[in-house]
């Protein structure tokens, strides 16, 4: 049976998920629009969640996050370590 996840993505990498979520994808797409509009209006702002200045390479990094629903049976796998390259272009 399939579940609805909420990805974070990294580039083109998974960052992190939650899940199974306990309702179904179109409200998955309405938090993932939410969260998306919430994060690209703090970057644009140039600071992070507590308000704090970003600095221009953390603001180029930020800008390659963005949330995502995906229906699957098991968790999405992480494949963004944090440790280089997103895959982004």
């Amino acid at each position: 049976m399939l579940k609805v996840w909420l990805i974070v993505y990294h580039g083109t990498l998974v960052g992190g998920s939650w899940g199974p979520l306990p309702y179904d994808m179109e409200a998955c797409l309405r938090v993932a629009a939410d969260q998306n509009a919430d994060w690209t209006a703090r970057v644009d702002r140039g600071v992070d969640k507590d308000g704090n200045a970003l600095t221009a390479e953390q603001i180029g990094k930020a800008r390659q996050i963005r949330f995502a629903c995906v229906e699957t049976e098991e968790r999405p796998e992480i494949t963004y370590d944090g440790s280089g390259p997103s895959g982004a272009e």
